[in-house]
């Protein structure tokens, strides 16, 4: 009966779109009136309240340098069809006079229709390298049969490294030098040690129980999609946490994606990852972030058979710079691999180096800065 329900709502929100993708929204950028201003900067995201933590750094460079930033932030999961409407129709009166619109991840009105040449689109996605397949290499992502192109109008796609651009590429349908490696602007953040100095304050407040241990943070990705998205192995994380022999040396911290709800955080995964001495996480793309840290790094896979043929990688997961632990018996190579400290040596520091030149290459410091150079013009 559930299984049913979903595919109803996913149905029903498959229409919906179509709709207004290809019908409402089109026809009220074509009659929207003004010209377009090129110090009016949109940030636009349809899945959280607020700016998202991926946009902040650039958004503050923008108010410092007297831009006129609209905010265009709303969570399709929490408010009504009528009201998400409503928001989207706004955001198009803005989008035909913007100079610039950023985006950081699947925004549908910024693909409706054919936009304005003066108007730049970039999406500085949220993920930094390219581990699970997404977009068009993702019948999850994108179905077959869908009506459009959700990566329509956008004029750069910012990447973390140089070996991100042919996976993007395949993802969105971009030409290769439409996918820039600029690097991820909060990244920035990793080299800001105020920031860090911040969050080690931050974490020993709200941990103090940590003190004397070695801090773990698990960060799994969520499985099937934004509306219904779970995690796997929490059962397995628990009783690690409730293990007496792990938790003397040990202090777990569950950090699960914002989408699966009634999940609370009292930082974020990105602060506690700086405070962390390992992280544990399945296909999410923090560990690419992570590798900024230079820390060790626990791949646990417990649904890796199905998972690879439900979506699948663009990595062979058995090539990634860490311990892999996958499928059968998952559970107890986890606990063995903590208790006798098997996930550092160095080859994986050798290992951990060259993906980060690869992968992370363009996530300096600077991204933000050569953001900023690009809307200037």
């Amino acid at each position: 009966m559930n299984n049913i329900i979903k595919k109803i709502k996913l149905n029903i929100r498959k229409i919906q779109k179509e709709v207004m993708q290809h019908m409402i929204l089109p026809a009220v950028y074509r009659f929207s009136k003004g010209d377009i201003d090129d110090r009016i900067v949109v940030l636009a995201d349809c899945h959280h309240e607020k700016c998202p933590e991926d946009m902040r750094l650039i958004r503050e460079l923008l108010v410092k340098n007297n831009y006129k930033v609209v905010d265009y932030f709303f969570d399709i999961a929490n408010i009504s069809a009528v009201e998400n409407l409503k928001r989207m129709m706004d955001f198009m009166r803005v989008y035909k006079r913007a100079g610039t619109v950023i985006i950081c991840s699947y925004f549908l009105p910024v693909a409706s229709c054919k936009k304005h040449k003066g108007t730049t689109v970039i999406n500085m996605w949220h993920g930094c390298g390219a581990m699970k397949k997404f977009g068009y290499d993702s019948d999850e992502d994108i179905p077959k049969g869908y009506r459009g192109n959700p990566f329509a109008n956008t004029d750069y796609m910012c990447v973390s490294g140089m070996a991100c651009v042919e996976p993007f590429k395949s993802a969105t349908n971009y030409p290769k030098a439409q996918v820039v490696p600029w690097g991820s602007s909060i990244t920035d953040i990793y080299f800001k040690e105020s920031y860090i100095r911040k969050c080690k304050e931050k974490f020993w407040t709200e941990y103090p129980d940590a003190k004397g241990k070695r801090v773990v943070v698990w960060a799994p990705t969520f499985r099937e999609n934004a509306l219904c998205a779970k995690c796997v192995g929490e059962e397995h994380i628990d009783d690690l946490i409730q293990d007496n022999e792990v938790s003397a040396k040990y202090y777990i911290i569950k950090s699960l994606h914002p989408n699966v709800k009634g999940v609370e955080h009292k930082l974020t995964t990105r602060e506690l990852m700086i405070c962390s001495d390992v992280l544990i996480t399945d296909y999410s793309s923090v560990w690419f972030e992570y590798l900024l840290l230079k820390k060790p790094i626990i791949f646990f896979a417990p649904d890796y058979s199905r998972y690879m043929k439900n979506r699948g990688l663009y990595l062979d997961y058995n090539s990634l710079p860490g311990v892999i632990i996958k499928d059968k018996f998952s559970n107890i190579m986890l606990k063995e691999t903590l208790l006798e400290n098997k996930y550092d040596n160095e080859d994986y520091k050798l290992q951990r180096r060259y993906f980060s030149d690869i992968y992370m290459g363009g996530c300096d410091g600077m991204a933000t800065k050569r953001l900023l150079e690009k809307i200037n013009g």
